[in-house]
């Protein structure tokens, strides 16, 4: 391999680093309004108009998440705890920055599946 390609090679993936577009997303999963966060709660990030895009992670004791180097643009989010109703959001990740969606669960289910209390 010529020592001019080689230049040229490294220069092309360094261009591609400097431009990804990429930013963070974070936030907390609440139980309830104004509740405690939902410790151990899935949160899923599916790529908007990239059905097959998607990455997910797990809540701290706390009920916070967060991604870091995805793709910058739209993002709906689904957020599982067993024995709740999920909940749902959108966010916009900007380039190089980061947005922050708190959410909240969707109601407790008693044990026959049924929204608790009802």
């Amino acid at each position: 391999m010529s020592k001019r390609f080689l230049v040229l090679l490294i220069g092309v993936f360094a261009c591609t680093a400097a431009f990804a577009q990429t930013g963070n997303l974070d936030g907390t999963v609440f139980l309830s309004p104004g509740g405690a966060g939902a410790a151990g709660a899935t949160v899923t990030l599916h790529r908007n108009m990239h059905p097959d895009d998607s990455v997910s992670t797990t809540t701290d004791a706390n009920g916070f998440y967060s991604f870091s180097n995805i793709a910058s643009g739209g993002w709906q989010a689904v957020e599982r705890l067993e024995g709740h109703l999920p909940g749902f959001g959108m966010a916009f990740v900007p380039d190089g920055g980061t947005a922050h969606l708190n959410i909240v669960l969707g109601p407790p289910l008693d044990e026959t599946g049924s929204v608790a209390g009802t």
